[in-house]
């Protein structure tokens, strides 16, 4: 099951040939996923002021499959994919509004105490909350990363640390 959320392109999304800049397809995961965090009763706004433990992206990738141009309106279909003691991994799908999919994306976000930097334990609070959205978190406990998968045309692909 899944949390949906909607997004438009903007003329920012897009380049020079009028399709969407790849980098865009991460900014609309990213909406979608303060949305669903606003959904389940962790908004962005307060995870940033009480910067206790914060939730960087240490992996993210996306996978191409139409041209989006602006004016374009998605629907982007969140699931959290994994759940694990310190990280979590959150899938998106991209649809437009005659059905095709446009895109996905894979994110994964390490728990991080913010005044040392140092991988932490998920909170409690958010593994409640996750709760209240069963329907938006995959029964599956365990992902094996895309990136660890054969590579395919149109794949982009960033990875990134956390300092200890």
């Amino acid at each position: 099951m899944e949390f949906t959320s909607e997004s438009i392109v903007r003329l920012y999304d897009t380049d020079a040939a009028g399709y969407h800049f790849y980098g865009s397809q991460f900014r609309f995961a990213h909406e979608a996923l303060e949305n669903f965090f606003e959904h389940i009763g962790l908004p962005t706004a307060k995870i940033i002021r009480e910067r206790e433990i914060l939730f960087p992206v240490v992996h993210a990738e996306a996978d191409y499959r139409a041209p989006l141009a602006v004016g374009d309106r998605l629907t982007v279909r969140v699931v959290v994919r994994a759940l694990g003691d310190r990280s979590f991994s959150v899938g998106y799908r991209f649809f437009l509004a005659d059905g095709r999919e446009a895109g996905s994306v894979l994110t994964v976000h390490a728990a991080v105490n913010a005044a040392s930097g140092a991988s932490c334990p998920l909170p409690e609070e958010v593994r409640t909350a996750f709760g209240k959205c069963r329907r938006c978190v995959s029964t599956s406990t365990t992902t094996t990363p895309r990136s660890s998968r054969t590579s395919r045309p149109g794949r982009q692909s960033s990875t990134g640390t956390i300092g200890t």
